[in-house]
This record gives C-alpha cells, sequence and structure tokens, in this order.
C-alpha cells in the first residue's frame, strides 16, 4: 500500500522504474477513459484542433508517467482539456462562423471535370497532387470522368465521379 501511495505521490528522481510503469499504466487507462467518455470526433476527424488537443494531452500525460508532474494535477489537466474540446465542438454546432473558424472549410477543386487552377493556388496545391488523390481515392486517372472534388476541411480530397 505504502508502494501504491508513492506511485501516485512522488515525483521526479524519487520514482523507481517500475513506479513509472505503474504510473504509465495509469495514464493510458484513464485516458483511453477519459477520451471515450469525449467525442468520437476527436478520434475520427483530425482536424487542426483535435491534432492540437492530441500533442498537448500526450505531452501533459507524459510529464505525470516521468515524475515531472503530479499525477493527479495531470489527470485533471486531460479531463480539462477534453471538456473544452467538447465544449469547442458543441459552439460549432451552433455556429456555422465560429466552426469555419475552428475548423476551416471545403475547397471545391474539380467542377464538371475542369480543374479550378485558381482554388489549387489558393490552397497551396498542385494539380499533380490532386491527379494523385483521383487514382488514389477514385481509382480515375481521367479528369474527365470527375464530375467533382474537394480538399476538405480535414485535408482529405473527395471525389465523386460522373455517372
Amino acid at each position: 500500500m505504502e508502494e501504491l501511495i508513492k506511485v501516485i505521490t512522488e515525483q521526479g528522481e524519487k520514482l523507481n522504474y517500475w513506479q513509472m510503469v505503474i504510473r504509465g499504466l495509469l495514464i493510458f487507462i484513464t485516458t483511453i477513459i477519459i477520451v471515450r467518455l469525449g467525442k468520437r470526433k476527436f478520434l475520427g476527424k483530425n482536424s487542426a484542433v483535435d491534432i492540437i488537443l492530441a500533442v498537448i494531452i500526450g505531452s501533459v500525460a507524459s510529464r505525470a508517467i516521468n515524475g515531472s508532474g503530479y499525477l493527479f494535477s495531470t489527470l485533471l489537466t486531460i479531463v480539462f482539456l477534453i471538456a473544452c474540446h467538447w465544449f469547442l465542438s458543441y459552439i460549432t454546432l451552433k455556429s456555422e462562423k465560429f466552426a469555419s473558424f475552428l475548423e476551416g472549410f471545403g475547397y471545391q477543386l474539380i467542377k464538371d471535370n475542369k480543374i479550378d487552377e485558381e482554388a489549387l493556388r489558393i490552397q497551396h496545391f498542385r494539380k499533380e497532387e490532386l491527379l494523385e488523390a483521383a487514382r488514389l481515392r477514385g481509382n480515375l486517372s481521367d479528369i474527365s470522368k470527375i464530375k467533382e472534388a474537394y480538399l476538405e476541411s480535414n485535408g482529405s480530397i473527395s471525389i465523386i465521379k460522373k455517372e
């Protein structure tokens, strides 16, 4: 029991490798639970906000594992970050302007089998990248068979074939 209390309360060089392993396991399990209680969007969409949140959570969690931060305060910070993400997601549902600001929006790159060169230029997207995406996503090598193509807000390319 005394060893378990040290795992939770000790910090820095006072932790031995077993205590760090146990802390790592605790952080791993707790973070999974906390993320699962958050919205699925965090794991699936990968917008810039989602990626930034994942990096910050990883950074904060590492502090608890290596002992440079207290375990409880680290877990509390992770819960707070997930709650902020949930709150921001809720606001984006209520406000299109806020959603566009936070998550960005898609750009149409092809319309009626014509490449929009201006949209490519604005998005710093090369024609070759668009053609590669058409081959990979739509199994299309001919632009004339593409009705529409979009650069989505998460950076992926959507291809709609001509019928």
